[in-house]
């Protein structure tokens, strides 16, 4: 995946220093280890370095979120830490929303669009 599809160079560089900063932190590693790793996870398309709010995942075709089904377009409303996961809701009236560990989400949707709202 590149960022640049989805974000401004502004935008694709404030995020790149977040989450090498939460890599430097939250496993003790020099700048540029954990700068060369997050760009690595980025390009393998590694969920638990991309999920974040804003975004829009649409679910895979013959998969299932909750009780979203293929085709169907979920927004992130919020990063949880422990466990790794998101919010998910559906925007509809009312909305539905779910929390959905990360893995679980990298495996039946993907990333379609991205709000950078900062």
């Amino acid at each position: 995946m590149m960022l640049d599809q989805l974000l401004s160079p502004h935008a694709e560089a404030q995020f790149l220093y977040e989450r090498t900063a939460e890599l430097m932190i939250q496993d003790r590693l020099p700048a540029a280890i954990a700068a060369r790793i997050v760009r690595q996870r980025i390009e393998a398309s590694d969920v638990l370095v991309l999920a974040a709010p804003d975004q829009e995942w649409t679910v895979r075709p013959g998969c299932s979120i909750g009780p979203w089904e293929a085709g169907q377009r979920l927004w992130v409303m919020e990063r949880l830490a422990l466990p790794s996961a998101v919010i998910l809701t559906d925007c509809g009236l009312p909305p539905t929303e779910i929390e959905v560990e990360l893995p679980l989400l990298g495996e039946r949707a993907e990333l379609t669009e991205w709000r950078w709202i900062r």
